[in-house]
């Protein structure tokens, strides 16, 4: 059976996860900040698409709606 180091890990295995883990580091926190600034700035989006996507999505409503009531003639624009 292999030897056991503290906290049951084997000998040496603290040591990888302190490398693992400074080179998953190595600039992270300053690409994870740009990522989370884009939150902070406001971008409209295309007037167009912004009406084609609320067509398409009332159409998969009234569709799912229909599905759901047999009976109920779902209306598409």
């Amino acid at each position: 059976m292999k030897s056991r180091g503290a906290g049951g890990r084997p000998p040496g295995s603290a040591e990888l996860e302190w490398n693992v883990d400074t080179e998953l580091g190595n600039g992270f926190e300053e690409e994870l900040r740009e990522f989370l600034e884009a939150d902070d700035v406001h971008v409209d989006a295309d007037p167009l698409f912004r009406e084609r996507l609320r067509r398409q999505l009332w159409a998969l409503l009234l569709k799912q709606m229909a599905d759901d009531d047999p009976g109920s003639p779902g209306e598409t624009n």
